[in-house]
């Protein structure tokens, strides 16, 4: 584990441990197949009403014989009383409306005007992995959003460069309205202003009345929206990825959930269905009291699609203990040297000691167009430090 993300920690933790509230959880999850593990320490607390601090630090371990850590959060943050803004510093992940999520070691801005209108600002590095070098890497941005009574309507701007280099250069825009119960509506778009066109363009409505709720979405995505402008793979072709479709959901009665959908995808302006139908019984009045379900799901691919089928169920077995299973069966259009089915089971138990110790193990089988046969396992404790 690298010495300066555990040092942060330390020096933070203290902070978080005479916060009030606070909370700060650990898990450790170990693979039986490799092996091979990961610990997670996710911390947040309040120093006081205005100051808060929130740390997430991530270390595996396996096929080396040392482990490696990688601090993925770690920043302080002050909100003003009145509401009036806020600001956070150190390493945060930055999600503004429709721009491309930013892992920075920088700062953000927020500020809320009497208008009802939202200033944002933020600027940094981009992390890299395990705290390498950077040179000249930067990345600044923000967002000016208008509120209204019943919408929302933003405009965005992000430049990052690596090595000076133009990395990313975008403008995005996005849009709320819901003018009542019964109708919303969702818009945002993106575009690449390094090659000049539409990096993302996405769009849903819905319609609510009663315990039916029937929505119709549509999406357009390029592929430089996932690769930087520096990578390697962005010079080997633009094809845009489009979806569209409609889907709906019907409380039956107060435990049972129906859901279904049906879309579709354009590749190469060739289209490939999408369908599925869902149905969830609760077998209590909350949550702890468990779930059972059902889905039916057919999909296209240009390269062969399938149909499957998948239950799943989770339920308690005795007091602070409980169980999941799923099993799916998958059916290719192309079955190969495979075979025509492709069955996959996973079974999980999870024992709650104590209200703060959570000790969980699973295992699953499978056989894919991969591995004929495959068998794993993972293990997973957890302690949850708090007040609150």
């Amino acid at each position: 584990m690298r010495l300066g993300a555990l040092a942060v920690v330390l020096a933070l933790a203290p902070m978080a441990a005479q916060a009030s509230p606070y909370r700060l959880r650990g898990d450790a999850l170990v693979q039986a197949r490799d092996p091979s593990g990961v610990i997670a320490l996710d911390g947040h607390g309040d120093v006081t009403k205005e100051l808060g601090v929130e740390v997430l630090l991530w270390a595996g371990a396996g096929g080396e014989p040392s482990p490696e850590g990688d601090l993925l959060v770690a920043a302080l943050s002050y909100r003003d009383a009145a509401g009036r803004g806020e600001v956070r510093a150190g390493r945060l992940i930055v999600t503004s409306g429709a721009l491309w999520p930013v892992q920075l070691d920088g700062i953000v801005a927020l500020a809320r005007l009497p208008t009802r209108t939202t200033l944002e600002v933020f600027g940094g590095m981009p992390v890299v992995p395990r705290f390498g070098p950077r040179s000249w890497d930067w990345a600044v941005g923000g967002r000016i959003a208008q509120n209204y009574q019943h919408s929302t309507i933003g405009l965005g701007y992000l430049q990052q460069r690596t090595g000076g280099m133009m990395e990313r250069h975008e403008l995005a825009a996005d849009l709320a309205l819901f003018p009542g119960s019964i109708f919303d509506l969702g818009a945002r778009g993106s575009l690449d202003l390094i090659s000049v066109g539409l990096a993302e363009l996405a769009a849903t409505a819905a319609v609510n009345v009663g315990g039916l709720r029937v929505e119709a979405f549509g999406s357009h995505r390029s592929p430089s929206r996932l690769l930087p402008a520096t990578s390697l793979f962005s010079v080997l072709g633009d094809r845009a990825v489009r979806t569209f479709g409609a889907r709906a959901s019907y409380q039956v009665a107060p435990r049972l959930l129906i859901e279904g959908g049906a879309g579709g995808r354009l590749f190469d302006d060739s289209p490939y269905e999408d369908l599925v139908l869902r149905a969830r019984l609760a077998l209590g009045p909350d949550a702890s009291a468990g779930t059972v379900g059902l889905e039916l799901h057919r999909q296209g691919a240009p390269l062969g699609g399938w149909t499957g089928v998948r239950a799943y169920a989770r339920f308690p077995l005795v007091s602070r203990v409980s169980a999941a299973i799923e099993l799916e069966l998958v059916g290719p259009d192309h079955a190969g040297e495979r075979g025509t089915l492709w069955p996959w089971g996973l079974v999980g138990v999870s024992w709650s000691p104590l209200p703060s110790w959570e000790l969980a193990a699973a295992f699953e089988a499978s056989s894919t167009p991969e591995s004929a046969r495959s068998f794993d396992g993972v293990f997973r404790v957890a302690y949850l430090w708090g007040d609150s």
